[in-house]
């Protein structure tokens, strides 16, 4: 993954948020996105952006956010719960479709309808206490815009789980506790499944990591699966995401 890759060595030379938020919106432009969002609020101070705990960074204009937050609709969204349980990306378009129409859910939706996002991928990254997300919004519409969609949900996965990454350590939220933060417990991961991690974090196949290793497809697969059993995962964008998040591997 070509842009994956880009990320994580323009990431290495960024210093601050603002150039985070360049590059990683140059990047999903280069897939084919449109623009971006992405949060993180500790337990209990949802409702103030300006808590030093948390952060909120986007590609557009922030007062969008600001206001909307400052208004107390975010304590009304349902994303908020859906991110804090799941782990797997989902079309944040569609699921605002399934939901009880409240005033938070009527706000997205007449903002994504006025630029004209059909779908977005909303990616879960949240901690124990801690929750985090990014979202990728696509413009277009029509069966070859769905089709291309779905096929980049995984490049999306891994791009938001580097972004959320050099977010947090640009904010200080780096190995161990900051401002609040409680990160969970690393898992017992051997390190020979780290360093399956580790490639499968640079797009590489089991064959290209077995020849990387000296070791079997099969043996690849084998520490793979048991790191997927650990990280309580079920693919590997999100064994990915899940190491990133717990610091068992770095961009």
């Amino acid at each position: 993954m070509q842009n994956v890759d880009r990320l994580i060595e323009g990431l290495a030379a960024c210093s601050t948020v603002d150039e985070i938020v360049e590059l990683f919106s140059g990047t999903i432009k280069a897939v084919g996105y449109h623009g971006f969002d992405a949060y993180s609020f500790s337990a209990g101070t949802i409702n103030n952006v300006d808590q030093p705990c948390n952060f909120v960074v986007c590609d557009y204009d922030m007062k969008l956010i600001t206001e909307y937050v400052r208004d107390g609709w975010m304590q009304m969204c349902p994303t908020i719960d859906e991110t804090a349980a799941g782990k797997t990306p989902f079309d944040y378009v569609a699921f605002l479709d399934r939901c009880p129409q409240n005033a938070s859910v009527r706000w997205q939706k007449f903002m994504l309808k006025a630029f004209g996002v059909r779908h977005a991928w909303l990616v879960p990254l949240s901690t124990v206490s801690v929750n985090k997300g990014v979202t990728v919004y696509l413009r277009g519409k029509g069966a070859r815009t769905e089709e291309f969609f779905a096929s980049t949900m995984h490049e999306i996965h891994l791009l938001a789980s580097y972004l959320m990454q050099a977010l947090d350590t640009a904010h200080g939220y780096v190995n161990g506790n900051a401002n609040g933060h409680d990160w969970q417990t690393r898992p017992d991961i051997s390190s020979r499944e780290i360093d399956c991690l580790h490639w499968a974090s640079r797009g590489k196949s089991n064959r290209e990591i077995g020849g990387i290793l000296g070791v079997s497809e099969n043996t690849v697969r084998f520490h793979l699966k048991n790191a997927f059993r650990k990280l309580d995962v079920t693919s590997r964008s999100q064994a990915v995401s899940e190491a990133l998040r717990a610091g068992l591997i770095t961009g």
